[in-house]
């Protein structure tokens, strides 16, 4: 062959072709080689082989170089060297010797091939095999026809099949025969190059178990794009859909016995309801009913003191006056439980109310404030939004105990003042009482309760109770602060008007 074919030949090809002397001196360099390392041929030539080397792979260059002085040829021998940029190439030598025409080596001529993309491509192939061996779920793949063509692990796992027992046998093996008409319809999408995703159905074990199983199923194409199959990924849902039913029945049997505890609650409020009403529509009735005879007590027992009194010795005087200050408390607690039943039965119309003005008024109208001779400071209170009548009786209870509830011969001091709080206005009532020691607290707020039963203070219980109830039907609240011994703080809280 002529050697300008020869020549021709070396340029063209796609390898690189590069001689060198027996100390590793380059001495011919071709366009393959500069493709492949990125230097030119004027950049290379007469430079040492060393150049392409990486500095850990120097001593394998060594045994390479003394394999050539021996005479021995090296045949695609695989190995890493350096591109012009520093990057690594992975190689395939061949190296043959060249020798003069006295048969003394005298050189070498370098085959390089470039397999770079196939390691990187084989690599991909491992470490794609490895996720497919490794997957929790079933990876089948299978031909245009139905016939199956890789079985992983998981498959095994999931269907009972072995690898040699699955491969080569049509994919209907595993469906049941009243889901037969599926593999057509997924097949014609398939060659239409539809992808069919998470698509729930029926499968069979090899042991006749029914599995309920989630596909997602893609084409597999050639390098020339031609869909040549498919690849089947299948999981297991079995468990999952067992679950989802028991929590499904679940969640009916509870929404059953909701409806039916709901039922129940119903009915036993509304005769809850109708029984508080019955009771306070008696507690109102004897409430009305027993101060006619009470004013019947206090008249006649006020006329018996007027026209009898000097024919009463002292220990009648004392009797008729037990009589006669009995009937005025059992009269006021009777009151008292009217105004709480009248509270609660009421229907409350809710309007603004002054606080400045209905707190004056009570001040000037009510017996208990005059007769206290307190100092009381009032600061602006501003508007709320309230029944006036429910609101005047509770103001009226905080201020008459905030006066009354002082040690003997202390002077009631007592100071009003409001605070917003967002929609809110808070209207406080301090006082320089006896206070209300902290283990009662909780229960103040009580029908009945009296914390000071001592004779020095009057009351039944009731008016605290007549408190909270007319805030709590105005949409408000009611709280306190005390420290047992310094007097108290008591709070009511309405909307703003």
């Amino acid at each position: 062959m002529a050697a300008s074919v020869l020549a021709a030949i070396v340029e063209s090809t796609e390898d690189a072709i590069i001689s060198k002397d027996l100390l590793g001196t380059i001495t011919s360099w071709n366009h393959g080689a500069e493709e492949i390392f990125g230097y030119t041929a004027a950049e290379i030539v007469g430079q040492s082989v060393f150049r392409l080397v990486p500095l850990a792979l120097k001593a394998d260059e060594e045994r390479i170089l003394a394999a050539l002085g021996r005479g021995e040829r090296l045949y695609r021998y695989e190995t890493v060297r350096l591109h012009k940029d520093g990057s690594s190439i992975q190689v395939a030598l061949t190296v043959t010797p060249l020798k003069d025409s006295e048969g003394r080596v005298i050189g070498a001529s370098k085959l390089v091939h470039n397999i770079t993309a196939q390691k990187r491509a084989a690599e991909a192939t491992r470490l794609l095999a490895s996720i497919v061996d490794s997957s929790d779920d079933a990876i089948i793949s299978k031909s245009l026809h139905g016939v199956v063509t890789s079985w992983n692990q998981s498959a095994e796992r999931i269907f009972g099949y072995t690898v040699a027992e699955a491969v080569g046998r049509h994919i209907s093996f595993l469906i049941p025969e009243d889901r037969w008409q599926e593999e057509p319809e997924i097949l014609s999408r398939l060659q239409r190059g539809e992808r069919v995703e998470h698509f729930e159905t029926i499968r069979r074990h090899k042991d006749g178990e029914l599995r309920e199983i989630s596909l997602t199923i893609s084409p597999v194409r050639n390098s020339d794009g031609t869909i040549i199959g498919a690849s089947k990924v299948a999981r297991d849902i079995t468990e999952r859909k067992r679950s989802e039913r028991a929590l499904a029945a679940a969640q009916a049997e509870l929404k059953q016995a909701n409806a039916k505890l709901e039922q129940m609650v119903a009915e036993r409020t509304a005769s809850l309801r109708e029984a508080v009403a019955q009771m306070e529509e008696f507690s109102y009735t004897v409430s009305h009913d027993l101060r006619a005879p009470l004013r019947a007590m206090q008249t006649y027992s006020e006329a018996l003191m007027e026209e009898y009194a000097n024919r009463l010795d002292a220990a009648g005087l004392h009797y008729l006056n037990r009589i006669a200050s009995s009937t005025r408390r059992m009269d006021k607690m009777v009151l008292d439980l009217l105004t709480y039943s009248r509270i609660n039965r009421a229907d409350l119309i809710m309007t603004p109310v002054s606080l400045d003005r209905l707190t004056q008024e009570i001040i000037e109208n009510y017996p208990g404030m005059q007769q206290a001779e307190a100092d009381i400071a009032i600061e602006p209170l501003g508007n709320v939004l309230g029944h006036e009548p429910s609101l005047v009786q509770a103001v009226a209870n905080l201020l008459t105990n905030a006066v009354k509830f002082v040690a003997p011969g202390v002077r009631p001091s007592v100071k009003v003042w409001a605070e917003s709080k967002a929609s809110r206005r808070r209207i406080w009532f301090q006082d320089n009482g006896i206070g209300i020691p902290s283990p009662v607290q909780a229960r103040l707020f009580q029908m009945f309760e009296r914390i000071n039963p001592s004779a020095d203070y009057e009351g039944n219980g009731v008016g605290l109770a007549i408190v909270r109830k007319a805030l709590q039907r105005m949409g408000g609240d009611v709280g306190m602060e005390s420290d047992g011994a310094t007097g108290s703080r008591f709070w009511i809280e309405l909307p703003t008007a």
